[in-house]
């Protein structure tokens, strides 16, 4: 149980850069769903119905 506690806590964002970073990446790949772009690939977003 401390060894997960450990790793949860290590992995934690600290500085305000790369937390800026990270909402930034985050944000990038919204934005290229938007835009109909797959955010994995790069190919072609297709709407489907279901």
């Amino acid at each position: 149980m401390n060894n997960i506690v450990s790793l949860i806590l290590n992995s934690n964002i600290d500085s305000d850069e790369a937390r800026q970073r990270h909402i930034d990446e985050i944000n990038q790949k919204k934005d290229a769903v938007r835009a109909g772009i797959c955010p994995r690939c790069g190919g072609e977003l297709v709407r489907r119905n279901g």
